[in-house]
């Protein structure tokens, strides 16, 4: 059975506490907010005095800070913004893929990597061949994002296919025109270039 040995109030907020199990002793550090339940009555009642709302907003305006300190260090490693990151976004997003819905079916979520780029290349050929010769019947299939297969008809894999190389372009008319400082980047790569409003 674990009993409460000791426990240390320190003077930013944390408590470190000090518990005995068959003879072994373990530490814990207790935080502001944390469940204190299993403790005995004593020590909740000085760890809900020690934690006063003064040294709880002095602690909370400390991590606060260290977060901001943090990440302006990370910002401040990643440099300027520039042609690279937009590529590498642009890039992110394509091998991410989406869904795409097709008439008749439903949605198909497809990824973007160059493997799947040529497979699905593979696909709309045979299926304009296939439409050529008046095929109707759904006998192509496409395995898609999450690893399962969906049988369409050549018409619905023309439109698959052909819907998902028009957003991989419109995704590269983004990045462009962020790079080259087009409409609607002309005072150039926005700093939140990565966020969802930007691309298609």
């Amino acid at each position: 059975m674990m009993k409460l040995d000791s426990y240390e109030l320190m003077e930013a907020g944390p408590v470190n506490l000090r518990f005995v199990v068959d003879g072994t002793y373990l530490r814990q550090v207790r935080q502001p907010g944390d469940d204190i339940s299993d403790l005995p009555a004593a020590a909740q009642a000085a760890l809900t005095e020690h934690w006063s709302p003064a040294r709880v907003a002095a602690l909370v305006a400390a991590r606060d800070q260290a977060e901001a300190d943090w990440l302006a260090e990370l910002e401040a490693m990643r440099g300027p913004i520039g042609g690279a990151h937009v590529n590498a976004e642009r890039q992110r997003r394509v091998e991410a893929g989406r869904d795409f819905t097709v008439s008749g079916y439903g949605d198909v979520p497809l990824t973007g990597r160059d493997q799947d780029q040529v497979a699905l290349m593979g696909l709309l050929i045979k299926a304009r061949a296939l439409k050529e010769t008046s095929v109707t019947d759904a006998v192509l299939t496409v395995r898609d994002a999450d690893n399962e297969n969906h049988l369409l008809t050549p018409d619905q894999m023309i439109e698959l296919v052909s819907g998902g190389m028009a957003w991989i372009e419109s995704v590269m008319a983004v990045s462009w025109a962020m790079k080259d400082g087009t409409a609607p980047f002309e005072s150039g790569i926005p700093e939140n270039f990565e966020d969802d409003q930007w691309w298609p």
